[in-house]
C-alpha cells in the first residue's frame, strides 16, 4: 500500500520528534548503569565460552532470573573475548524499546486516534525510568516490550482462529522468571473470554495454548533439575522482604503513582476503559491492576527506576490515550468554548505528566531522593568497573574461593569461585541465611557459614580502588570487610594476611585478605606489567 505524501511527512516528523525525545533523555541521564547487571553478564560469558549457565568459576547456582536475556547476550562472548557488554546490552535494549513503542501505538489505536496514540508513545519515551532501564544492562525493557507486543498480538488475532499470539507470552515467561504470571493470566483470560462470548472450544484452546505451555513447562523442569531448586536463588534470597516490611510494596506502588503524576489522571484512565468496555479495555485494565497488586505483594525493588512497574508503563499510557480520545469525542460537536476548555485541560494534563515522568523537572521530594540514589548507583558501578582490571590478580589461580558482597563484578572479571555474601548467587545462603543486621531487599547473609567454608580470600569494601596507603594495618583491612565483626565470631581473622594488588603507574590498589597456607609464599610478586601483589603489613 502506497503511503500518502502528507501521511509520510507526518510519520517522518513524528519519528524525528520521538528521536529528539530519546536524545533529550539520554543527555540528561548520561551513562547510567547498575552493577546487578554484571551478574547476568557473568552467566552470559560462561555460556558464550561454552562452559554453560554457571556462575563465576563453575558454581552451579541460578543467580540470574532472566534466562532469555542471558542467552541473547551470550553470543557477544562467543565472538569476542572481552566485548563491550554494556554497549551490546544497550543496542539490544533499544531495539526492544522500538518494539515497545510500536506496540504502544498499536494498542492505543484500538480505541484512540492517531494524535493521542502518538502522544502515548512520546510520553512513554519521556519517562526517565524507561531511559534508565534501557541503559541499565538489565532485562526490564526487553520484558516490557515482549509483554506489550504480546498484548497487541493477542488482541489483533482472530479469536476464532488463534495460533501464534501465546508465543509472545512464552518469550515473556523466559525473559524473566515471574513472566510465567502473564503467561498464566492470558490463558485464563482467553478461557474466560471464550466462555463469555459463547465460543468455548477445548480443541481450539488446546491448539493455541498447549505447545507454548508445554515448552515453558519443559524449560521449568529442566532448569529445576539442573540447579536443584524450583526457583532461582534470587527468589529465596529476597523471600523475606514482605515479611520484614509488610508495607513496603504498597509504599513502592503509591510512591510511583505520586512521583509520576498519574494519580491525577485516574478519571481519564477510567474514562478510557469504561466506554463500551471491549476485550482490549478489559484485558489492559485487568492486567495493569493485577500487576500492581502483584508488585505490592512482593515488596517492590530497590533500584531507582521503578523497575517492577516499568513493564506496565506502556499499558498505562495506552489507557490515557483512550481516555483522551473519549473525552475529546464527548466535547466534539459541543459549544466552541467547551471544546476549547476540554482541549486546554487535556493538553495541560499531558504536559504536566510529561514533566512529572521526566526525572529532571517538577520533582517531588521523593523523586529528588530517587535521582540522588540513581547518581549514587551510577558512581558506585563506575567505581567497581574502574577496579575491574586489578580484580583478577587477587587470586593466585582459577577456581579459588573468593568472598564478596559485589557478586557481579567479581564473577565477571575474575576466575575465582565466588561466594556471594548476599545469597543471590549462593543457594545455601539464599535458602538457609538470615537477615539480622541487613536490609532484606538486598538478600540474606550467613556469617556462621564462613567458619565452616574457610574461604581463601575476602576483599575490602567499596570503593574497591584506593590509595596504596588507605589502610594502616591488618586490622584496618579486616574492619573494611563486609560484616567482618559478625564473621569474626566464627572465623579467626588472624589466619589471614592483608594483601593488595597495586598498579604502580597510577598508585591505585585493591586490598584483600588471603588465608595463610604452609605451601604459599607471601613475598611480593609481579603478576602483570606494572601490576604487583604484595603484603604491606607483614605475613
Amino acid at each position: 500500500m502506497k503511503l500518502h505524501p502528507r501521511r509520510l511527512a507526518l510519520a517522518l516528523a513524528g519519528a524525528a520528534a520521538l528521536v529528539l525525545v530519546l536524545g533529550y533523555q539520554l543527555q540528561l541521564v548520561g551513562d547510567w548503569r547498575v552493577d546487578d547487571a554484571l551478574i547476568t553478564f557473568s552467566y552470559s560469558k560462561n555460556v558464550g565460552r561454552g562452559v554453560g549457565p554457571v556462575y563465576s568459576h563453575d558454581v552451579k547456582v541460578e543467580g540470574y532470573s532472566n534466562f532469555l536475556w542471558m542467552l541473547l547476550l551470550a553470543p557477544a562472548y562467543a565472538l569476542r573475548a572481552k566485548p563491550d557488554i554494556y554497549l551490546v546490552s544497550r543496542v539490544l535494549a533499544y531495539a526492544f524499546l522500538v518494539g515497545a513503542g510500536v506496540a504502544t501505538y498499536g494498542l492505543a489505536r484500538l480505541r484512540a486516534g492517531r494524535a493521542a496514540s502518538f502522544a502515548a508513545v512520546a510520553l512513554l519515551l519521556m519517562m526517565t525510568d524507561v531511559t534508565r532501564a534501557t541503559l541499565s544492562g538489565l532485562e526490564t525493557i526487553p520484558y516490557t516490550a515482549l509483554l506489550s507486543l504480546g498484548m497487541w498480538a493477542y488482541l489483533r488475532e482472530d479469536p476464532r482462529a488463534r495460533r501464534w499470539s501465546l508465543y509472545w507470552f512464552l518469550a515473556v515467561a523466559l525473559m524473566r522468571i515471574d513472566g510465567c504470571v502473564p503467561l498464566v493470566f492470558i490463558v485464563a483470560f482467553e478461557l474466560a473470554r471464550s466462555i463469555h462470548e459463547e465460543r468455548f472450544d477445548p480443541r481450539a484452546l488446546s491448539r493455541w495454548a498447549l505447545a507454548p505451555v508445554a515448552l515453558y513447562a519443559a524449560y521449568f523442569v529442566a532448569r529445576w533439575a539442573y540447579y536443584g531448586l524450583p526457583l532461582p536463588a534470587t527468589y529465596y534470597a529476597k523471600a523475606l522482604v514482605s515479611a520484614a516490611n509488610p508495607e513496603r510494596g504498597a509504599d513502592y506502588v503509591w510512591s510511583a503513582l505520586r512521583e509520576s503524576g498519574f494519580i491525577v489522571a485516574f478519571p481519564l484512565l477510567a474514562l478510557g476503559v469504561s466506554r463500551r468496555p471491549s476485550s482490549a479495555a478489559v484485558l489492559v485494565a485487568t492486567f495493569t491492576i493485577s500487576h500492581a497488586v502483584y508488585v505490592t505483594r512482593v515488596g517492590g525493588d530497590w533500584m531507582p527506576f521503578n523497575r517492577f512497574l516499568v513493564p506496565i508503563a506502556p499499558l498505562v499510557v495506552v489507557m490515557l490515550a483512550w481516555g483522551t480520545s473519549r473525552a475529546w469525542g464527548l466535547a466534539r460537536g459541543r459549544h466552541a468554548a467547551l471544546r476549547l476548555a476540554v482541549g486546554a485541560l487535556l493538553t495541560g494534563l499531558w504536559l504536566f505528566l510529561a514533566m512529572r515522568v521526566d526525572g529532571h523537572s517538577l520533582d517531588t521530594v521523593a523523586e529528588t531522593g530517587k535521582d540522588g540514589e540513581a547518581a549514587h548507583v551510577k558512581a558506585h558501578t563506575e567505581g567497581l568497573l574502574k577496579a575491574a582490571p586489578l580484580l583478577p590478580h587477587i587470586t593466585r589461580k582459577a577456581g579459588e574461593s573468593l568472598v564478596t558482597d559485589y557478586a557481579g563484578v567479581l564473577a565477571l572479571y575474575t576466575d575465582a569461585s565466588v561466594i556471594d555474601m548476599w545469597g543471590l548467587c549462593n543457594a545455601w545462603i539464599a535458602v538457609h541465611g538470615e537477615v539480622e543486621g541487613i536490609s532484606p531487599i538486598y538478600g540474606k547473609t550467613c556469617a556462621r557459614c564462613y567458619g565452616e567454608w574457610k574461604p581463601l580470600y575476602f576483599h575490602a569494601n567499596v570503593p574497591l580502588l584506593r590509595s596504596p596507603t588507605a589502610y594502616s594495618g591488618h586490622d584496618d583491612v579486616v574492619r573494611a570487610v563486609f560484616q567482618s565483626k559478625a564473621i569474626g565470631r566464627h572465623l579467626d581473622w588472624r589466619e589471614y594476611v592483608a594483601g593488595r594488588v597495586l598498579r604502580e603507574s597510577t598508585q591505585e590498589a585493591v586490598f584483600f585478605l588471603e588465608r595463610r597456607r604452609a605451601d604459599v609464599s607471601f613475598e611480593p610478586r609481579t603478576v602483570a606489567p606494572g601490576i604487583v601483589v604484595d603484603y604491606p603489613f607483614g605475613h
